[in-house]
């Protein structure tokens, strides 16, 4: 008996994509998507080139998002899709070919293009999910160059509404993130707007006024740094910038027994507690210890930009009106200076005084409603200052502290030079 081939939307048309690459999250969730126009099934190839027979997909392709620590297969999407019109007719969907291991997202960076239900649901066989922030985007319109003159004349300040048929589709929660990335705040219009803010991802294209971040009044924040005895030297002169920017700065020391005389400012508290190989626990005793609303936690060798530090306030604030909890940053990984490939790192660091952090090593935020509670501001940087001879060892070091967990896959990425 024959099987007809379905859809992760559920619709008639296409098979599973064939696994034929295998890396790490650092890379990309595709390779290449091939839509053929011939309207017959295909064979692919597995890893050793041997030819296979595509599998159909059974329910939904994404259900939940990954865990975005975790390595997986890179798949190579060739699939004979069909999309069903307004009028009920089914036509073949046009014949291209993307590489996306090359192109990242125009709002966050990432090179996560993935299928999810929502791309049927909500726009056509062409789009694709960014992984990260959550935005659908026609590839073939993101490698002509359509979806940076599309961001250039629709995404200024004044009034936005998504419409079917733009090379990028968004909904509240995702335009959110999406403004931010072009420094850019937005208020949804009316109540089921506001709802789909907070309750991502519903299928209502987003109605939105947006207008310059700066216009938002800050809120104060504080600033929690890990750090060991040696790096009190090399803090001293980074804390006076630092205490015109937060309102309060807490030195999370790993000893047992502060410093007679550290090198401290007025608004600088020092706190010695032995980290004792649990990151989490330390973050959470800055929590507990800051005086703000609001905290940014960073190690000794992070650092931020003027920019950053004047923005921080301001997407608390948005964040506030909208009861999110966590705010993602941008982190730029620079090796002897040097920028790497394994960027976007979203770091989970600017978190309201109440969030707790779990996980020994690459710690995260525990909220309530999982990453629901949060959300990426691409225009939000932390630069992270490493050493090759740091990064050779940094993974495995952590691994022995927590086994599996030490994403030792990210090493490569650390020490290949970033990839625009």
């Amino acid at each position: 008996m024959s099987k007809k081939p379905i859809v992760a939307g559920g619709g008639e048309g296409a098979f599973e994509p064939s696994i034929i690459a295998h890396g790490t999250i650092g890379d990309a969730a595709v390779h290449q998507i091939e839509l053929s126009g011939a309207g017959r099934p295909f064979k692919g190839a597995d890893g050793d080139g041997r030819s296979i027979s595509p599998r159909p997909i059974i329910g939904r392709w994404h259900k939940e998002r990954r865990d975005l620590s975790e390595s997986f297969a890179l798949p190579t999407y060739r699939s004979t899709c069909r999309h069903r019109r307004a009028a009920g007719d089914l036509e073949t969907a046009d014949r291209f070919r993307v590489r996306t291991h090359t192109m990242r997202c125009p709002c966050c960076g990432a090179r996560d293009f993935r299928l999810s239900e929502r791309c049927s649901t909500e726009a056509t066989s062409a789009y694709r999910e960014c992984g990260h922030c959550g935005i659908l985007i026609d590839l073939r319109a993101l490698a002509s160059g359509v979806v940076e003159t599309f961001l250039r004349e629709r995404l200024v300040e004044g009034r936005f509404v998504c419409q079917k048929g733009d090379p990028i589709i968004v909904e509240s929660y995702a335009l959110r993130t999406l403004a931010l990335s072009r420094s850019l705040a937005h208020s949804p219009l009316g109540e089921t707007q506001r709802d789909a803010l907070c309750r991502p991802y519903r299928s209502l294209p987003a109605i939105a006024e947006l207008f310059p971040l700066a216009r938002i009044e800050p809120l104060p924040v504080s600033l929690v740094i890990l750090c060991r005895p040696v790096d009190l030297q090399d803090l001293a002169p980074r804390l006076p910038a630092l205490e015109r920017s937060f309102d309060d700065i807490v030195l999370m020391l790993d000893a047992t027994i502060a410093p007679e005389t550290p090198p401290l400012g007025g608004n600088v508290r020092l706190i010695a507690r032995p980290l004792e190989g649990d990151f989490a626990a330390q973050r959470n005793g800055g929590q507990a210890a800051m005086t703000c609303g609001w905290g940014l936690q960073l190690d000794a060798d992070e650092s931020l930009d003027e920019s950053t530090m004047d923005d921080l306030g301001r997407v608390c604030a948005l964040a506030e009106t909208a009861g999110a909890l966590s705010i993602g940053l941008l982190r730029r990984n620079l090796v002897d200076g040097v920028l790497a490939d394994l960027h976007p790192d979203v770091q989970y660091r600017l978190n309201h005084r109440s969030v707790r952090f779990e996980g020994k090593v690459h710690e995260r935020p525990a909220l309530p409603r999982g990453w629901r509670d949060g959300f990426i501001a691409p225009n939000l940087a932390i630069d992270h200052h490493l050493t090759r001879a740091h990064v050779e060892t940094r993974s495995a070091r952590y691994d022995a502290l927590l086994p599996g967990k030490g994403r030792v896959f990210e090493r490569d990425a650390l020490l290949t030079p970033y990839r625009p």
